[in-house]
């Protein structure tokens, strides 16, 4: 495997560096130029001393944001999300600053728009170059580094393949190392496997990078042993648990009072995912009803008029986070229909009312429920919610069935979408 010295990679963040504040300068006077209409490049003193402030700003913030660690094993989205929060703390800095000086006046707001929105995308700009250029020459077998994975079980073999089909990592598996004496001089995924009593012998003789430790729960006293002879050595040690048996479910690491806590099984739905849903089920919900009112009314005229009983069917649904919730539906079945328990409808139910088959087949009884959104109950898009009693049959029978209720029941999900 061919390398580049490792004093390329301070050399690298150097370079990423002086482009960073390169590309920041530039925009700034293109974007006094796109709005002025200079004729020349250079702005006016005031606008230079901001552009020479948010420099500093920069090289004082961005590293706060993690932006010049190795990208080595990330994705290129999170770096684009890292310069997003940390280009907008430098542009709130410099006009707070604007503020408290009592400067703000000597500015263009639409300069600053303008300088905000092209300095953030030669920001990503460059590091797509950089992160296409290194792509390549790792693909092609330079700088990659040469870690060590204890642990040769099946985590550790889809690991192994996993960078191996993802070279743009720059990640190699040197050795596998495990305690299991069979698997000793064999192979997994083309790696060789050895003894773990070997590991120091091994990184004294190569230029091993990292060691990632991975092995089960249940082998806790052996990882503290492993971790503490690593620490004999100046290698960085990775802990992967297998925790992906568990049927994880939105999955993240989080640090509540000051422990790094693994959430397992957590809703998705939080934070921005939370406010962006919410809003945007309201606008529509309030946007649908008013057009389909017509609709709605006439609907409510036909099923009071061609059978006994209220306009609307209540029933109790298991909701968001598992609480029971009454979901609202045009009724399409005789009153007491179901007084024995919950049964599925057929075709040609002798339950249905006169325009309850119409209404059941062409999803017209679910209007209501977008009163359900309204009440925060439901969202127009998500797991259908089932008959409190269905839901008691099927989860102890269909594995991670519950899982469902981690996000808001919609009034149109994979069935409907699916035209079941």
């Amino acid at each position: 495997m061919r390398q580049l010295s490792t004093n390329y990679a301070p050399i690298l963040s150097v370079i990423i560096r002086l482009l960073d504040m390169s590309t920041i300068a530039v925009s700034g006077c293109v974007a006094y130029y796109f709005i002025f209409q200079q004729e020349s490049l250079l702005p006016a003193v005031e606008y230079n001393v901001a552009i020479i402030l948010t420099l500093l700003l920069m090289a004082v913030t961005f590293p706060a944001y993690n932006v010049y660690n190795s990208w080595r094993g990330r994705s290129i989205p999170k770096l684009f999300v890292q310069i997003m929060f940390g280009w907008s703390t430098v542009v709130v800095l410099l006009m707070l600053m604007g503020v408290l000086l009592g400067v703000t006046e000597e500015y263009s707001r639409s300069w600053l728009g303008v300088w905000f929105l092209v300095g953030y995308f030669c920001l990503i700009s460059v590091r797509i170059v950089t992160w296409w250029f290194l792509k390549s020459i790792r693909r092609s077998g330079w700088n990659n580094k040469d870690i060590l994975i204890i642990g040769a079980g099946s985590l550790g073999g889809k690991i192994a393949k996993n960078l191996q089909a993802s070279a743009e990592h720059g990640f190699h598996v040197k050795y596998f190392l495990d305690d299991d004496e069979s698997l000793w001089g064999s192979a997994v995924e083309g790696v060789q496997v050895k003894p773990i009593e070997e590991v120091e012998e091994i990184i004294a003789n190569n230029q091993i990078y990292e060691v990632w430790v991975v092995l089960p729960l249940r082998a806790e006293e052996r990882v503290k042993e492993i971790v503490h002879r690593l620490r004999q050595t100046a290698v960085s040690v990775r802990y992967v648990p297998d925790i992906f048996t568990y049927h994880l479910f939105n999955h993240a690491v989080v640090n509540i009072a000051g422990y790094q806590v693994i959430s397992i099984t957590s809703s998705p739905m939080t934070g921005l995912n939370l406010a962006v849903k919410v809003v945007e089920d309201y606008v529509l919900a309030v946007v649908i009803l008013l057009l389909i009112s017509p609709a709605l009314l006439s609907i409510a005229v036909a099923v009071k008029l061609t059978s006994k009983g209220p306009i609307l069917f209540k029933q109790k649904r298991h909701g968001w986070g598992g609480r029971t919730i009454n979901v609202y539906k045009f009724r399409s079945m005789e009153v007491h229909a179901d007084k024995n328990g919950v049964t599925q409808a057929t075709k040609g139910d002798p339950r249905l009312t006169k325009i309850g088959g119409f209404l059941r087949k062409s999803s017209l009884d679910e209007l209501p429920q977008f009163f359900n959104v309204l009440q925060g109950r439901m969202s127009i898009v998500g797991p259908r919610p089932h008959a409190v009693e269905h839901n008691d049959f099927y989860k102890d029978k269909i594995d991670a069935y519950m899982m469902r209720h981690k996000v808001k029941p919609g009034i149109t999900g994979w069935a409907q979408v699916n035209g079941l």
